[in-house]
């Protein structure tokens, strides 16, 4: 009795694992796996409140390996009042035309293979806040990643995305920056 319990119980595990597998491959907004994508450090607001010196863009420097930082809502309106950040909308173009954060610049994940002239014209000396929607979205993690392999070291991820910045009381803009 007691085995056949448990053989049903793996059975049902079993099914479960294989049916959500599957939903993971075919939703195109499905958890991404990354064995080599080190998990982003969050940071204190404080960290943001320093006034950021010229920072240089070294070529092979550690430092700039560093994992991107998670900054709250509250960090971020911060910087905005100061104007010592750069918004980077991570998701799709339509997306981006149906509603974004204030003075954001649209840099699909999926188009960066198109935009390498725009992603090297970033300004290395304000912060790069990426963004999407919110968890369980993650492209703002891929993109703030590959903008740490391009040299650049003041990159967080505003990881609540739209969704927290609606909820917050925030407003979003359909105009280009």
């Amino acid at each position: 009795m007691m085995r056949n319990a448990l053989r049903q119980a793996f059975y049902i595990f079993a099914l479960a694992a294989v049916i959500g597998a599957g939903a993971g491959l075919i939703h195109p907004r499905s958890v991404h796996w990354s064995w080599t994508r080190p998990a982003p450090a969050a940071a204190q607001d404080s960290t943001f409140a320093l006034d950021l010196p010229a920072v240089d863009i070294p070529a092979q420097n550690s430092e700039a390996t560093r994992p991107p930082r998670l900054i709250s809502r509250e960090a971020l309106l911060g910087l905005m009042q100061r104007k010592a950040v750069l918004l980077i909308d991570s998701r799709s173009q339509s997306e981006y035309q149906a509603g974004h954060l204030p003075g954001a610049l649209s840099l699909p994940l999926e188009e960066l293979g198109q935009r390498q002239e725009t992603l090297q014209q970033l300004p290395p000396d304000r912060w790069l806040i990426t963004y999407c929607e919110g968890p369980p979205c993650d492209l703002s993690h891929q993109l703030a990643q590959v903008l740490v392999q391009s040299g650049y070291r003041s990159v967080a991820i505003y990881d609540a995305g739209v969704n927290d910045w609606l909820a917050g009381g925030g407003a979003l803009s359909s105009e280009k920056p």
